[in-house]
């Protein structure tokens, strides 16, 4: 059996997601202010 839990697990990749999601979202954003101020 893993020292870590199922649970455990599962929260690691959804924290991790979600900061990738914001990443892409906040590059996303700043593009699209770029594309806007140009």
């Amino acid at each position: 059996m893993l020292g870590v839990s199922v649970r455990q697990l599962n929260r690691t990749l959804v924290k991790l997601i979600e900061r990738k999601l914001i990443e892409l979202k906040g590059k996303h954003i700043k593009i699209i202010d770029l594309e806007s101020a140009s």
